[in-house]
């Protein structure tokens, strides 16, 4: 394996924040989610999801919608805020288990002009941190656009454009489920899959088990699978964990067996 590989971790907002209540950080679970990181010596890039420090706000003000009214830019305003807030509760937690790390905005490095390509992504600051040894810590966040002046950005797009700039072993999205569940008619419920190539993934109905009562303006577990399928095509393995359990995402580390869902990549099947 080409020692200069690295991973991307997803933490999920549902894993890190509490989304019934407005900026509710899981303290707790982020340490011991970072904990297990700084046992690690892999470089590695961390993308957080916005949880209660986005969603709630995005979703009050229309964001995803663009640009109607001056009356949005105070809430966008305080989204950027919150969210920068709670890349910083993550860079902290790092650095207090020995783990040097720095938060990027994201809508400081990509910019859509034109909604049918990808976004404009000015990568080198994010290449040198790595090169230096630090962590880079982004999240999703208001995009600026030509179309719509603005929009929501998950974060699940951005690690779809990091790993079409770097050169990605693992993705691993750290989440408050046990993995990918798919229905199981023989049982009248659902079952988590352990292990598939990407291609069977397309042929899969997935059940979506997401909170219906709770704000999330980026998608459900079945849009996850969307974004599985895309980056999938430029990594050897994409990961589904449960991070309310860290020795499971101490084991995914290790590559030792664990109660997970593991995709194999494209990039696995051309070596």
């Amino acid at each position: 394996m080409n020692q200069n590989m690295f991973d991307i971790i997803k933490l999920g907002g549902s894993i890190i924040t509490d989304k019934h209540e407005y900026k509710q950080l899981k303290t707790e679970i982020l340490r011991d989610i970072c904990n297990v990181i700084a046992t690690w010596n892999k470089n590695i890039i961390i993308v957080h999801g916005a949880g209660s420090f986005g969603h709630i706000l995005a979703k009050k003000h229309s964001i995803i919608s663009g640009y109607t009214d001056s009356t949005q830019l105070e809430g966008l305003t305080d989204i950027r805020i919150d969210v920068n807030e709670l890349s910083q509760s993550i860079v902290k937690t790092l650095k207090n288990q020995g783990k040097p790390a720095i938060a990027f905005q994201t809508s400081a490095l990509v910019f859509d002009e034109n909604e049918e390509t990808n976004p404009s992504f000015f990568v080198e600051p994010l290449k040198k941190a790595l090169t230096i040894g630090l962590i880079p810590v982004l999240s999703g966040d208001v995009l600026f656009t030509n179309e719509k002046d603005f929009t929501i950005y998950s974060g699940d797009s951005l690690i779809n454009l990091l790993v079409q700039e770097f050169d990605v072993d693992r993705v691993i999205f750290i989440t408050d489920v046990d993995g990918l569940m798919v229905k199981d008619s023989k049982l009248d419920g659902i079952e988590r899959l352990s292990s598939l190539p990407l291609n069977d993934l397309r042929e899969i109905e997935i059940a979506d088990y997401s909170k219906k009562d709770l704000a999330d303006v980026t998608g459900t577990m079945k849009g996850k699978v969307e974004t599985i399928l895309s980056i999938g095509q430029f990594v050897n393995q994409v990961v589904v964990v449960n991070g309310n359990d860290p020795e499971r995402i101490s084991k995914v580390l290790r590559r030792e067996p664990t109660i997970c869902t593991i995709v194999e990549g494209e990039k696995s099947t051309k070596r």
